[in-house]
């Protein structure tokens, strides 16, 4: 059973009619899908009883992403990654050492609950390699943990704490558009879950 926390998930007809609160502790497990085009969530709360819920802008499905990856984290302050899948439609095998992305990104900060955004290269294509270290022109080495497993199409949050220790952390919100695999040739991601194309070609950011 979930605990009680310093955050809850609310679904409310109104404000002084509440259908559901759940507490967002570490054990919580938030299901963002797409579906025919359309987003959806979904969640079990305290009971087993299962909910669901339609977005109407993409928007707000990448902003609950976020809040609730950064609320795990206000939890009990984790010393180690976290992420959330933000549903989308997917191909081929997910990412591993050696392989290279193109991907779009959005990094943010975050400290005591306040989140600024940082880079937003949500509209041009940038190259990342796994594992590339000094190679890769954009990102951390921390970024290696949060592609994994991440396959093209593939869309997600990942928060990763300060190194200092300041109760700080770092939160990309990627897509993964391009991946050439590190003995392979390059795979596109399916067409209804790109984000905004670039001027520049994607050839220049996955070679």
């Amino acid at each position: 059973a979930q605990g009680p926390s310093k955050f809850n998930l609310i679904l409310y007809y109104t404000r002084e009619k509440l259908i559901s609160l759940v507490p967002i502790t570490r054990e919580f497990s938030l299901t963002l899908q797409l579906q025919d085009g359309v987003n959806f969530g979904s969640f079990y709360d305290a009971s087993q009883k299962l909910w669901s819920f339609r977005f109407f802008k993409q928007e707000d499905v990448d902003q609950l992403a976020i809040f609730v990856t950064v609320a795990k984290f206000h939890e009990d302050g984790p010393s180690t990654q976290l992420t959330q899948e933000i549903g989308s439609v997917t191909k081929g095998s997910g990412t591993s050492s050696g392989d290279t992305l193109g991907i779009r990104y959005v990094s943010y900060s975050e400290k005591n609950g306040k989140i600024e955004v940082t880079e937003d290269s949500s509209a041009k294509l940038a190259k990342y390699i796994v594992g590339g270290g000094s190679q890769n022109k954009v990102g951390h080495p921390s970024w290696d943990a949060g592609f994994e497993g991440l396959k093209r199409g593939g869309k997600r949050v990942f928060l990763t704490p300060n190194e200092n220790g300041d109760g700080g952390a770092t939160i990309c919100k990627v897509f993964l558009e391009k991946t050439k695999k590190a003995s392979a040739a390059p795979e596109s991601a399916p067409s209804s879950g790109k984000l905004p194309k670039s001027t520049a070609a994607v050839d220049e950011a996955v070679e």
